[in-house]
């Protein structure tokens, strides 16, 4: 058995169906965080991960969506020393600028010194612009991020203009209205989704599925997977405490009458007159005078309910680290150095991870849609709150220069300008 066949053979064991579904791509070996490795059934499907997109899931899957939905998108050529092939307005990179493109390739021929140029007027520049009907690039990008923070997969259709056969119009599809229909070598033939009344065949070419990683097979793993336990208990814990204050609201204060028994109207009297003399945030530290027929009790909550509400916050800090999303940026606990700190983290592990996952899967599509360009074009997701640091450092930059803190050679350095 050569190789190939060994491959093919692997391959058919992980596609044993024709159509794979989300749902039969269970993560192999997957273990939920906290567990210590112990099998937990409590892995939240795709078709149902919507559904507990509250609380704390939402605080996070919004906020990652609405930072990568925030970023700037470029569209770059790969050029020769001229740029006479190139025809429609561009710029050609220099200095840090290039510098700082070339830092985050994954491209061999970027990182080799090749020149770049940044396009202005094409196409695929139009699509992002209005990629459906009434519809953004920035609503687009959010919600290809949050499918993938709640379901760990989202599919892009794109229509393509029967004319020019270039790209006219972008959709992005929730992974559990789609199915993967298989070669029986276990490659792809076409995916089928489903739109309520119909199935629509949509072939390779003009699908574009965004996984998060680990992906396994087909389908990738969302961070909702990773938290499901913790969600579902923290769903379980704000219910309890829904019930408890619906059903079983304890008072802070309990007022016994040690006279004897009061007729109704007359505790409703007393119930009253008490509440007219203590409650209310104007009256805190009045006094109320009684006779040794009343005594006065105060309530607390119990040792066990106590724990639920210590136990939400653990709930919530668990929910917070799958995402990546620092549980100081939904408190006012934190200082301006350690916010600083805690969104530096949040750019580095968070951000820029899921940045580049878009972009290199749109990288490996985008030549094929605009074969023209002969496999020299390439787009870059930019982060916007790291370009605020860049604008930080380079004025910091600028001001060492003029109080000739630091020479124009060592600035032309930090600036990456060259000699």
């Amino acid at each position: 058995m050569n190789l190939k066949q060994i491959a093919q053979r692997v391959f058919s064991l992980f596609s044993a169906n024709r159509i794979v579904t989300p749902e039969g791509n269970t993560p192999h070996g997957f273990r939920l965080i906290g567990t210590n490795g112990a099998s937990v059934n409590e892995l939240i499907k795709k078709n149902e991960a919507f559904e507990y997109n509250t609380g704390y899931v939402y605080s996070c899957v919004n906020k990652n969506a609405m930072v990568i939905s925030a970023s700037r998108l470029r569209l770059f050529a790969m050029s020769s020393a001229d740029s006479k092939g190139i025809r429609t307005p561009h710029l050609r990179l220099k200095g840090e600028d290039k510098a700082r493109i070339a830092a985050k390739a994954v491209d061999s021929r970027i990182v080799g010194g090749i020149e770049l140029d940044e396009l202005f007027d094409h196409p695929f520049l139009d699509l992002m612009r209005e990629p459906y009907e009434m519809g953004t690039y920035q609503q687009l990008l959010a919600n290809t991020q949050t499918g993938q923070e709640l379901q760990g997969d989202n599919l892009w259709v794109i229509t393509f203009d029967p004319r020019l056969g270039t790209p006219d119009s972008v959709h992005s599809v929730p992974i559990h209205r789609v199915e993967i229909v298989l070669n029986k070598n276990g490659s792809i033939e076409h995916y089928l989704v489903n739109l309520g009344e119909k199935k629509v065949i949509v072939p390779p070419k003009a699908a574009l599925h965004f996984k998060m990683p680990p992906s396994y097979d087909y389908f990738g793993t969302s961070p909702l997977t990773a938290a499901s336990l913790s969600t579902k208990l923290f769903n379980n814990t704000l219910i309890y405490e829904t019930s408890l204050a619906e059903n079983s609201a304890i008072p802070m204060t309990l007022i016994k009458y040690t006279g004897g028994t009061l007729s109704r109207d007359d505790t409703i009297q007393l119930e009253s007159d008490w509440n007219s003399t203590m409650r209310g945030l104007r009256k805190t530290g009045r006094a109320k005078v009684m006779d040794e027929m009343f005594e006065v009790e105060q309530l607390a909550l119990s040792p066990r309910e106590l724990q639920f509400l210590a136990g939400r916050k653990m709930l919530r800090e668990d929910i917070c680290n799958v995402y990546g999303v620092p549980v100081t940026l939904f408190t006012s606990e934190a200082n301006l150095a350690s916010a600083k700190t805690a969104i530096d983290i949040y750019n580095l592990f968070a951000i820029e991870p899921r940045l580049q996952t878009l972009q290199q899967t749109i990288n490996t599509r985008i030549n094929e849609w605009y074969p023209e360009a002969g496999g020299r074009l390439f787009v870059v997701l930019e982060n916007q709150v790291s370009l605020k640091d860049e604008a930080i450092r380079h004025n910091l930059v600028f001001t060492a220069t003029a109080q000739e803190i630091i020479t124009r050679e060592e600035a032309r350095h930090l600036l990456n300008l060259g000699e």
